[in-house]
């Protein structure tokens, strides 16, 4: 028996192997996936901040979720606009102390996350 073919054959089979995975490696799995848009990375950035201040400055008293804690109301279910929760964000209310050091902008961020938990 003559080995030559299946030895061809077994060589030829590895080279298209070897082949199929450089052309994989070289090729970028997300090349048709779209980039965000700057409305896309706007809202993933200001989702990112919201939660950032939320968990800095309310999730100790009003729990991580917004879901109330000891004494402290719960945010979820609340029937504030968004006006009226950052008035009570930056003057407080109750036993809640001020915010006077969160900006404008910050106040604003915190104020639509805790609008969304209604």
């Amino acid at each position: 028996m003559n080995s030559k073919p299946i030895i061809f054959f077994i060589s030829l089979m590895a080279l298209t192997l070897v082949l199929v995975v450089i052309f994989q490696l070289k090729t970028d799995p997300f090349q048709n996936v779209p980039a965000k848009t700057q409305q896309e990375q706007t809202v993933s950035h200001q989702a990112d901040a919201a939660i950032g201040l939320f968990s800095d400055n309310c999730a100790r008293c009003h729990g991580s979720f917004g879901e109330g804690k000891g004494r402290n109301p719960s945010l979820q279910g609340n029937s504030l606009s968004h006006e009226e929760i950052a008035s009570i964000i930056r003057s407080g209310r109750g036993e809640m102390p001020p915010f006077h050091k969160l900006s404008d902008e910050q106040v604003h961020i915190l104020s639509a996350l805790v609008e969304k938990m209604q």
